[in-house]
């Protein structure tokens, strides 16, 4: 009995299997048959046809970028004079920190065909800088002395902007804009030994001014001259971090962090020549404070003399009077365009 299942069941296996055969494998085996040989040529061309296609479309979508967009990067060094007045920082602090010091900077371009990106990073560093600690405000007593401090300053700056037009091609044309400024002035730790108590700690500073920006971008194609007269509106937010310890006065301790504001309206104007092989960019720049405190300017031109289309040589000059740090820097650098 058990046998004579087993046969059954290896009938119907086999049945089974005979029946996939005929339903699966002939009807293809016949097609592959009949199948010319052309199709598969057919086949063969449209698939490489397209190939080609995709191949010609990113060649021209390459062509047309590199058309549309042109990038810039330039480091730089040279000389800054810098003075920090430290009365304008409602904190504790008094004195005007001067010195003549190196500077270190690269700056960033990326221009596309109706927007342009920029981004500018600068170092120096102010060296034996002498201010003094009010202790009378601090204190609240007038009797208390001023103290000398001598320490090194780190100076850190970025700007950022991004700036959109409508339509470059016409002769006048709409630009919004929207930028990003950050300052820090950094003090190293400090310990000043004095005659009648030591004192060690620190002192930060940080600037920060987001920027909204309207203008206008005139192309006097003629002249090779672009005009770009604007008006901004800056947030500008100042952080002052004081921490010491006056080790044999602690009533003289200190640990301040004071916050100011400063919302200002900003004209500005640029102007960008070019001539052969020479670019020049001539940008003025005045902030009203809308809240009383201190006007700010500056004043930034650079020149740049191409070599070949890839390669040049730049001077830049920025003169900036700001609320906290006055400033007058000279670099130069290479030029790489792409």
């Amino acid at each position: 009995m058990l046998l004579s299942t087993t046969k059954i069941s290896n009938k119907i296996f086999f049945t089974i299997t005979y029946l996939l055969f005929v339903v699966l494998f002939i009807p293809a085996f016949s097609y592959a048959q009949h199948t010319d040989l052309s199709d598969i040529r057919q086949l063969r061309d449209y698939c490489e046809k397209r190939d080609a296609e995709r191949k010609t479309l990113a060649e021209a979508f390459k062509k047309k970028f590199a058309q549309d967009n042109l990038f810039l990067i330039t480091p730089l060094i040279g000389s800054t004079n810098a003075e920090i007045t430290l009365q304008n920082l409602e904190a504790p602090l008094a004195g005007r920190i001067k010195d003549t010091s190196a500077i270190q900077g690269i700056f960033g371009l990326w221009i596309g065909k109706n927007f342009d990106v920029s981004n500018s990073f600068w170092h120096t560093e102010v060296n034996n800088a002498k201010y003094f600690v009010d202790l009378p405000k601090i204190t609240g007593s007038p009797f208390a002395p001023m103290i000398p401090v001598h320490e090194n300053f780190n100076i850190y700056g970025n700007a950022f902007f991004v700036n959109a037009y409508l339509n470059k091609d016409t002769v006048v044309t709409p630009n919004i804009g929207f930028g990003y400024v950050y300052q820090k002035i950094a003090g190293g730790n400090y310990k000043k030994q004095g005659d009648i108590f030591d004192m060690d700690g620190k002192v930060r500073i940080v600037v920060k001014e987001p920027i909204a920006k309207l203008g206008l971008r005139i192309n006097l194609k003629e002249q090779n001259l672009i005009l770009n007269p604007y008006l901004s509106f800056a947030w500008t937010r100042t952080d002052v971090d004081i921490k010491a310890k006056a080790i044999n006065i602690p009533m003289a301790d200190m640990n301040i962090d004071t916050k100011t504001s400063n919302d200002s309206l900003v004209y500005g104007l640029s102007l960008k020549h070019r001539y052969r092989m020479f670019n020049s960019e001539f940008r003025y720049v005045y902030q009203d404070s809308l809240v009383g405190k201190k006007d700010t300017q500056s004043i930034h031109a650079n020149i740049s003399a191409m070599l070949n289309p890839n390669y040049g040589i730049t001077f830049y000059f920025n003169y900036h009077d700001g609320i906290v740090c006055r400033e007058t820097s000279f670099m130069v650098g290479p030029v790489l365009m792409w």
